[in-house]
């Protein structure tokens, strides 16, 4: 089964390029470790390639659980912004998740478009 690849950039309402860079190697610790339900061994991997960005990979039965991993990251710390990339099919998805602007319902109506979209394209 093949992976879906996001690309996540992490930001802050403060620009300062340390603490972007603070943020983007905890998140990075953080999603190694996360436990995501459903993946098997191998299901996942994130790697750094530039300064406040990731590129995460998931098999698709674990997209859900990234997604709403990466926004409750958000939610734990003040000033924290995510923005997360991926195409699925023929379907490009770039959303930037801002606690302060995006409501909880916001963020499960996009969860549901993605994951009906991976239903679509398998």
């Amino acid at each position: 089964m093949q992976g879906i690849d996001f690309t996540v950039r992490v930001d802050s309402e403060d620009p300062d390029d340390e603490l972007v860079d603070e943020l983007t190697r905890q998140l990075l610790r953080e999603v190694r470790d996360c436990d995501i339900e459903s993946a098997p061994p191998g299901a996942k991997s994130a790697g750094g390639f530039e300064l406040g960005a990731l590129a995460v990979s998931v098999l698709p039965n674990a997209v859900k659980q990234l997604v709403e991993f990466l926004f409750s990251w958000v939610k734990r710390g003040s000033d924290r912004v995510v923005k997360v990339s991926t195409q699925i099919g023929d379907r490009r998805f770039d959303v930037e998740y801002n606690p302060k602007t995006m409501s909880n319902d916001d963020l499960k109506r996009l969860v549901e478009d993605i994951t009906g979209t991976l239903a679509r394209v398998k």
